[in-house]
């Protein structure tokens, strides 16, 4: 085949074809790499470029061919656009736009204004030479270990490329060499302009290939690195094992403080040889619910060690493909300790738990006592009535809600009569059964509502709550005369005098209490047996 320009086009269009196709394959596997897509575009962009270029040699579509040569820079640019993005590194684009300005502005000028076909190529050739010299360095300076040879190879490249550029250029500057397409055809030079991009075209699009699988084998590698990292930097014991017959194919170093058994002792042989399950129950467990959920979380199984020792494990498992073959990826971290931690908390809980219901039945034995004594704080031990204590505390309280509400509260002061005689006559205990008595009756005849004390010796004080004086001259009075016909008490017979006084705005405690005493000193000085009232503080 002879080498002339119709054989370097028919060649270069099967090359960018190729260079294409390879790109597109090569992008599907590392797309997740900044840029890759950048240089897809670049091809395909320089691919139409190269075969608008063509249209110079059919007359009816000629016009297309001023187009060529711009957007094969284009694609130039879009492919160091691609390189920086690959490398990680800022894309410089006001820059790259100053420069595609500049070159389409001069590439047109010598179209357009001043035509001359050598200048065109000049400015190609260098606005070409500067962006793979500018490449070539990017590629040099910008380049990370991990795919360092690859990129020294591809900046190489077009390095090369740069100054094969510049050297048509050079040449490009004698007196005009062509002025027509059809002088370009003889001209070993402008071969050159084709097969210098041939060659780098597909040595840069290997480069660029290089670039990709070494760095994905670089992060490959890496990964697998932070992967056994990960491994080995557990606290936890490690293990891979075939699921078919329980070899063990890989652990990490937490194996020999776990087990006794060095990694490299271990490896190759089955889990059930060295009898590190204390119980087949347990194995069979952990593999039966392996093999029925894909997955064991955090059971606790018992263990034997080498030596023989016992330990709990939290054991976690997982299955996964190796190589075609199902295999169990089994985590065991040693919780005897903790165990044996939580046991003894949990004694410890137990018997705080024994102490806190202990003090809580005293606590509860305390409230029933001090609320017995303060029952017999309240009361009288004779007769069971409220105590003088009382009797201040329950007359506050009336007359705070007569000053809230108005409802009337009265006061009515009991003795009996002679009583000094009963004493003497019949004595001490008879007298204190009249108490007693007189008592009882004195509660049942009174309402719910109604409160009695005892005030000392043998006189009572009746508190009758919201009740005026008429109502409680009347209760007074009903009182008297029941006492009077009873025979219920232990003597002959036995009356009781009555001194009544409802409550006026103003009084005291005192007040109140020595108005009532006044009136049943009226009721003694009387002749007794008889109810004397006091209806206000006059």
């Amino acid at each position: 085949m002879k080498l002339d320009i119709g054989t370097l086009v028919f060649v270069t269009s099967l090359l960018w074809l190729c260079q294409t196709a390879a790109l597109i394959v090569q992008y599907r596997i590392g797309k997740a790499y900044r840029g890759m897509g950048w240089w897809l575009i670049a091809v395909i962009v320089q691919s139409v470029g190269f075969w608008t270029m063509l249209a110079v040699m059919f007359p009816p579509i000629y016009v297309l061919a001023m187009f060529g040569n711009p957007l094969m820079y284009l694609g130039q640019i879009f492919l160091i656009v691609g390189i920086l993005k690959f490398l990680d590194r800022p894309v410089p684009v006001r820059m790259l736009s100053a420069i595609y300005a500049s070159f389409v502005i001069s590439y047109y000028w010598f179209l357009f204004v001043d035509a001359n076909l050598s200048a065109r190529t000049a400015v190609f050739n260098a606005f070409i030479g500067f962006l793979a010299l500018a490449t070539a360095a990017y590629l040099f300076r910008r380049k990370k270990p991990q795919f360092a040879s690859a990129a020294n190879f591809t900046a190489l490249v077009f390095f090369i490329f740069g100054l094969i550029e510049f050297i048509i250029l050079l040449s490009n500057s004698l007196p005009s060499r062509y002025s027509e397409y059809s002088q370009v055809k003889e001209d070993p030079i402008a071969l050159l302009n084709f097969i210098a991009p041939i060659i780098s075209s597909v040595l840069w699009t290997y480069g660029l290939i290089l670039l990709v699988n070494q760095r994905l084998n670089g992060d490959v590698q890496l990964e697998k690195e932070k992967l056994r990292l990960i491994f080995n930097i557990g606290p936890q014991a490690e293990l891979i094992t075939r699921m078919s017959d329980s070899l063990l194919v890989d652990a990490n170093n937490e194996l020999v403080n776990l087990t006794g058994y060095d990694r490299n002792e271990a490896l190759g042989q089955k889990i059930i040889d060295l009898d590190l399950w204390t119980t087949p129950e347990d194995r069979a467990s952990y593999m039966e619910e392996l093999g029925r959920e894909g997955q064991v979380d955090q059971r606790e199984f018992a263990f034997r060690r080498r030596d023989g020792a016992s330990f709990v494990g939290l054991t976690s498992g997982r299955l996964i493909v190796i190589d075609d073959e199902p295999h169990v990826v089994t985590s065991v971290l040693d919780i005897t300790v903790r165990k044996e931690i939580e046991q003894k908390m949990q004694a410890l809980l137990a018997e705080k738990n024994a102490q806190y219901e202990t003090l809580s039945l005293i606590q509860d034995q305390l409230l029933k006592v001090n609320g017995e004594l303060e029952r017999l704080s309240a009361q009288d031990k004779l007769t069971g009535f409220f105590n003088r204590h009382k009797l201040t505390e329950m007359l506050e309280h009336e007359i705070f809600r007569w000053s809230r509400y108005g409802n009337p509260s009265t006061l009515v002061m009991v003795d009996i009569d002679h009583f000094k005689r009963i004493n003497d006559r019949f004595g001490h205990l008879t007298g204190d059964k009249v108490l007693v008595q007189l008592a009882a009756l004195l509660q049942a005849k009174v309402r719910k509502s109604d409160f009695c004390f005892r005030w000392g010796g043998e006189e009572f004080l009746l508190l009758l709550t919201e009740t005026g004086y008429e109502d409680a001259l009347l209760t007074a009075e009903k009182l008297r005369l029941f006492v009077e016909t009873s025979s219920d008490f232990p003597v002959e017979s036995l009356t009781i005098s009555l001194g009544v006084v409802t409550w006026s705005e103003g009084w005291t405690q005192e007040e109140w209490i020595h108005q009532a005493d006044m009136a049943l000193y009226q009721a003694k000085e009387q002749g007794r047996n008889r109810v004397v009232g006091t209806a206000s503080h006059e």
